[in-house]
């Protein structure tokens, strides 16, 4: 266990101060015939708690320094919520069917490999530093994540058409639109076609990855002064045409290398765990049934 001795003491002496033993001299101390071969604390039932289990219930409440706050009377306090944890999960495994206990088993079976791959990663793994080289490639290889790119100027119309409509009205009036047509009169020409349609307007000077689709593909896949291909979602129909289009300086390395090694590290990470989980794997006898 990772507590010091002093709760450990403590834990032991919570067996003298429940049985009303404690100006008595001590009878034999009970031991569990389980796994856990420390000290019997209390039974529910006949099932034990041990001082390990109470040891384990003081360290999860207080954290690791629990010997700077414990006392007796906390010990004891713990020790009871234990016994009324025991007496509750017992009466609640005698309602459980066989279907659900066999459930139940599994799960616990699974949490305590979790632990098991916990401990063993924890003890093995030893993540490969992010080097100087690793920073300066990530950098060059993802300029749009540090201020590079283009700020670029764009207009657009879109349109959207009755369901099951016939859109060719549109896409003629559509085709009849070009880069250098005065797309305000396109427009009143599109409203004037048919009624119904829901038409929109808009230009604006963004860079393409602070878009939401289907405009921010559009926007990125077309270059200054040319009037992209119509796209179709569903019922909507959107004409784009990029204006202008400037480019964004990046921000210097040396200040976005920090953010840079926080997002390589979980990587580097991950590789150290696959090194490990593929050591295992080459170690271990496996058959699929």
């Amino acid at each position: 266990m990772k507590l010091g001795k002093s709760i450990s003491s403590i834990a032991l002496a919570v067996l003298l101060v429940a049985s009303g033993c404690s100006d008595k001299e001590p009878e034999e101390v009970v031991t569990s015939s389980s796994a856990d071969s420390s000290e019997v604390v209390a039974t529910v039932n006949g099932a034990p708690i041990t001082s390990h289990e109470l040891e384990l219930a003081i360290e999860r409440t207080l954290g690791a320094n629990a010997e700077l706050f414990m006392t007796d009377e906390l010990a004891k306090k713990l020790l009871d919520s234990l016994v009324a944890s025991k007496a509750i999960a017992q009466k609640s495994e005698a309602l459980l069917s066989a279907d659900d206990l066999v459930l139940l088993d599994l799960k616990t079976k699974a949490y305590r490999e979790e632990l098991l791959v916990k401990a063993y990663l924890e003890q093995k793994v030893t993540p490969q530093p992010v080097t100087a080289e690793m920073v300066k490639k990530y950098y060059l290889d993802n300029p749009n994540k540090f201020g590079g790119g283009s700020i670029k100027q764009f207009e657009y119309i879109q349109v959207q058409i009755q369901a099951k409509e016939d859109a060719a009205s549109l896409l003629k009036v559509f085709n009849e639109i070009t880069a250098n047509k005065n797309w305000a009169q396109a427009v009143n020409t599109i409203k004037s076609t048919n009624g119904a349609w829901v038409v929109a307007h808009k230009s604006a000077s963004l860079n393409p990855k602070d878009l939401q689709e289907p405009l921010k593909s559009i926007v990125a896949k077309t270059g200054a002064g040319a009037v992209a291909p119509v796209d179709v979602n569903g019922l909507v129909y959107t004409l784009v045409k990029v204006l202008d289009e400037k480019p964004l300086a990046l921000k210097p390395l040396a200040e976005v290398s920090g953010e840079i090694r926080k997002s390589l590290a979980p990587l580097q990470l991950k590789q150290a765990v696959r090194e490990i989980s593929d050591s295992a794997l080459k170690e271990a006898v496996v058959v699929y049934q």
